[in-house]
């Protein structure tokens, strides 16, 4: 991202990749007021995301490689070996 797009007033979505020896994790972040789908990352081999946080009470679509992102929400998924 450029400085421009931290100062974007209409971004409302940020999703990072944080290594840990567990497994990965993933986390978006999601301001905005309606959804927004997001496309994950591959998960490490053998292994497959799953869903271990929504802060919204609704439950995202999520088919394991797709998810969408609740409005004002916060979504962690991780991949943890089997």
């Amino acid at each position: 991202m450029t400085d421009g797009d931290w100062s974007d007033p209409h971004r409302r979505f940020l999703g990072l990749r944080l290594a840990d020896p567990a497994g990965p994790v993933l986390i978006y972040l999601h301001a905005g007021e309606t959804p927004v789908a997001a496309s994950l990352p591959s998960a490490p081999q053998g292994r497959r995301w799953q869903l271990d946080l929504v802060s919204d009470e609704s439950v995202p679509a999520f088919d394991g490689s797709a998810l969408v992102v609740p409005a004002r929400a916060v979504v962690v998924l991780s991949a943890p070996a089997a």
